[in-house]
């Protein structure tokens, strides 16, 4: 004979696991909306300058960080949304690997040091060192892929903006751009 079918629901330990993972997750969508709100209305107006020449202000050095600082809060806003309303990454996929924790710290760090390095080393050598140290810091990737991934989107974003949009790239102290 079976005994009672027990469900993983109902469980009594089953309880402070949910509010664990519920309180996890309206943390996480906190701490990214508080540091994308930092990034587009502290960092980004302080350390990135646009130069006179910039024609169109739609192609000006500040708007990929910008852009990347508002899709981060719009993806706060709906991790929060999701995680009051009681949805976990855990409910929505049970066979879905655990949010990747060290990925998105080096997404943060990146984004955070983008500004800062930007009048120092220059938008060519910053978009080389972020680009390269998010792809080498990244499980399984080899540091000769990460430099050459690297070096093609700073050669792209050279292209896009000094020779198509015509609006020069910051230079930084070591006169790159």
């Amino acid at each position: 004979m079976r005994g009672p079918d027990i469900r993983p629901d109902d469980r009594p330990d089953c309880e402070p696991d949910v509010a664990k993972a519920r309180f996890r997750e309206i943390a996480i969508s906190l701490s990214l909306m508080a540091i994308a709100t930092l990034l587009m209305g502290v960092l980004i107006p302080l350390f990135v300058k646009s130069p006179m020449p910039a024609r169109p202000v739609a192609m000006a050095p500040w708007m990929l960080p910008q852009i990347a600082g508002g899709i981060m809060l719009l993806a706060s806003c709906v991790l929060l949304v999701q995680a009051l309303r009681g949805k976990t990454v855990e409910d929505a996929d049970q066979s879905a690997a655990a949010v990747d924790v060290s990925g998105l710290f080096r997404g943060l760090i990146a984004v955070l040091a983008f500004p800062v390095l930007l009048p120092l080393a220059g938008a060519l050598l910053t978009c080389f060192l972020i680009v390269f140290a998010l792809i080498a810091t990244s499980p399984g990737q080899s540091i000769a892929k990460a430099a050459v991934i690297s070096a093609g989107l700073s050669a792209m974003a050279w292209l896009m903006f000094s020779e198509i949009a015509g609006t020069p790239l910051p230079a930084g102290l070591l006169g790159l751009g």
